[in-house]
């Protein structure tokens, strides 16, 4: 897809400025770069039998994968990043009896990764992302504070995410698409 450079939205309107932009057409833009890159990969499949995509930024895991592909389809990189430990079960056998019996505690292990990292990493047009998603009432702790500032200051683009027409608005600002 050719990046638009003149500051509009595939829509006509300005960018930010446009009072009818809303979620639903930032998720049918989506739908619909998907949609043109699976033409482009399956050219002998006819366009009426290509799944049609379906996003949806109601949750946060569906607004990571729509953030995510939009990056990804617009000829940028961008991962998920799993920034929490994991726990380990505690080990469990089963005695003559036949009943299982559970040998000590669970076990947590914390990250290696930075406290504060985001969900999302990537690269655009050479600049480093970093895209933190929160839903609802979801806000930024210290550790996610601190590590915005020190991205940015280091040359990165921080976006916190709360749904993906904001997101959508806010990268097509910093990057005029």
């Amino acid at each position: 897809m050719e990046n638009n450079t003149n500051g509009l939205n595939s829509f006509g309107g300005e960018q930010g400025k446009d009072k009818h932009f809303n979620s639903k057409k930032a998720l049918k833009l989506l739908e619909g770069l998907r949609l043109a890159q699976q033409q482009i990969k399956y050219p002998n499949i006819p366009e009426h039998a290509l799944p049609r995509p379906k996003y949806s930024d109601r949750t946060a895991n569906a607004l990571t994968k729509c953030i995510i592909d939009y990056v990804n389809l617009i000829g940028g990189i961008a991962e998920r990043r799993n920034s929490m430990g994991r726990y380990l079960q505690p080990k469990t056998y089963t005695n003559v009896f036949g009943k299982k019996v559970q040998l000590g505690k669970g076990k947590y292990i914390p990250t290696t990764g930075r406290k504060g990292t985001s969900d999302i990493s990537g690269v655009f047009k050479g600049v480093p992302l970093a895209i933190e998603v929160k839903i609802g009432k979801d806000r930024l702790s210290e550790a996610q504070q601190a590590y915005k500032v020190h991205f940015e200051e280091s040359g990165g683009w921080y976006c916190i995410a709360k749904d993906f027409q904001g997101f959508y608005i806010e990268f097509s600002k910093q990057f005029i698409l």
